[in-house]
């Protein structure tokens, strides 16, 4: 299968190189401010040590961010449902039980001061009045920072709104555009 080949508009910057293991997140020049972004689906886990955004839409899902400002290297996960992934689950990611471990993994391999990894959160709303899933995304999220001991120092969470979250790992700057969810 041939690797997907990202538009870059005429007189822009070229994408800057991704680490090993992180080929398959769609990763784009934008069309408006010519900066290198690379745009995650939902179970999907980046880390960078570009000079590049990274962005994700969440509702009851969480994204969450990670940053080591010395190192000048974050990442970013998806996490759409709670717990572990069921054996034999071909997209783990998926489930925070795997991608908290797996982003706070990967960034300690990449962060040289390894310490001053702080975290940003955001997501879990409510998108349906009986599901309380953004509730339990947010409970695992938690529990495995805490454990992790990486400080929340950013969190926008819960209520009835859709976040699109860009995060930018080298100076930490996070754009943030809220808006509410369709009630149908």
């Amino acid at each position: 299968m041939d690797a997907l080949q990202p538009w870059v508009p005429p007189g822009t910057a070229e994408l800057p190189p991704t680490l090993p293991g992180y080929e398959r997140v769609e990763r784009y020049v934008d069309a408006v401010t010519g900066r290198p972004m690379a745009r995650l689906k939902p179970g999907e886990i980046y880390v960078s040590r570009e000079d590049e955004w990274l962005s994700t839409t969440v509702g009851s899902c969480v994204a969450v961010c990670l940053r080591d400002a010395r190192g000048r290297v974050g990442g970013m996960n998806h996490v759409m449902l709670p717990g572990a992934p069921p054996a034999g689950d071909g997209q783990p990611g998926r489930y925070a039980g795997f991608a908290m471990p797996a982003l706070i993994r990967a960034l300690r391999r990449q962060a040289p001061s390894g310490m001053a990894i702080e975290a940003r959160i955001y997501g879990g709303a409510s998108a349906m009045a009986a599901s309380h899933a953004g509730e339990r995304n947010l409970e695992v999220v938690r529990h495995a920072l805490q454990q992790a001991g990486i400080a929340r120092v950013d969190e926008d969470v819960g209520g009835d709104v859709v976040r699109r979250v860009m995060f930018h790992p080298h100076s930490g700057q996070v754009v943030l555009k809220v808006q509410a969810m369709r009630q149908e």
